[in-house]
């Protein structure tokens, strides 16, 4: 059994550089799931998976966790690997960021590393390219403000894993549970049941609306305009092509989805003037 506080992980396996040696083994086994991204290390957030501690911190299968936007989207711009302060922040409690997030509908974009250990996985996407990056993160300001008050933020650089697990454990005892939903669970658009057959339907004309060019339906999408996944209003669905759909705005989370699991790979070879027309 897992011990309930983590001083004592701590001294069984030790901390380097600020990074929890945490075993594989006592992370719950992830099931494979195509629609899902995982990059080994990090796996999305599904809807409903995380719940709220009373402590205000975030909980998944008994284990506190972070989470993090694994695909920044201005890569190869702004950000730099050299910088920690340039990439994305992690989050440890629902802070007024990621209560943002999910007010705009951009809660899909979250993932959380499957051992807590303060390791990081990025991945980072140009066009085709794409890599993967494993390296430190700062904490979030706002939520270190939140359950570190007495740390500032000009100390932020300093903070690790190691300084949140000094304070709470790494499991979740069931009555220390708060039964309020997550905001990403209450806000988490979820598709309705009629939603396959209707876009199926809508698909089967075989043409983007947004390039105006004939694909075979496998290679459509049927896009909500407002974001709204339970919105299936006619007025509010567009059939994409593929690559019409990940260059839509705020989707580079689908892009990154699209390359994990083939998808992506799969339409620009069956598709090749479209893969150069979008390269030019």
């Amino acid at each position: 059994m897992i011990e309930d506080h983590l001083g004592d992980l701590m001294r069984r396996f030790g901390y380097l550089s600020g990074v929890a040696n945490i075993p594989k083994e006592m992370a719950p086994e992830i099931k494979e799931d195509p629609n899902r991204l995982n990059l080994g290390t990090a796996v999305e957030i599904r809807h409903g998976e995380y719940q709220v501690a009373r402590d205000k911190t975030l909980v998944v299968d008994g284990q506190r966790t972070f989470i993090y936007i694994c695909n920044p989207s201005n890569f190869f711009g702004k950000i730099s690997l050299s910088d920690i302060g340039t990439l994305p922040k992690y989050h440890f409690t629902e802070c007024s960021t990621i209560l943002k997030m999910a007010a705009i509908g951009r809660a899909d974009r979250y993932v959380r590393p499957i051992v807590p250990d303060g390791n990081f996985r990025l991945l980072l996407m140009k066009n085709s390219k794409s890599k993967t990056v494993d390296t430190p993160l700062f904490p979030c300001g706002n939520c270190l403000k939140e359950l570190f008050p007495e740390i500032p933020f000009s100390r932020r650089s300093t903070f690790t894993v190691e300084t949140f697990f000094k304070k709470f454990s790494l499991t979740c005892a069931d009555q220390f549970i708060s039964t309020r939903k997550s905001v990403l669970q209450a806000n988490h658009n979820t598709y309705s049941e009629s939603f396959t057959r209707l876009s199926a339907e809508l698909r089967s004309k075989g043409e983007c609306h947004g390039c105006y060019q004939k694909f075979d339906s496998k290679y459509l999408d049927t896009h909500h305009l407002d974001g709204d996944a339970s919105n299936n209003s006619h007025l509010n669905l567009k059939v994409l092509c593929i690559d019409c759909h990940i260059n839509e705005p705020n989707h580079s989370h689908y892009r990154t989805l699209l390359k994990s699991n083939g998808r992506l790979d799969d339409f620009y070879k069956n598709n090749p003037k479209k893969k150069l027309k979008t390269e030019i």
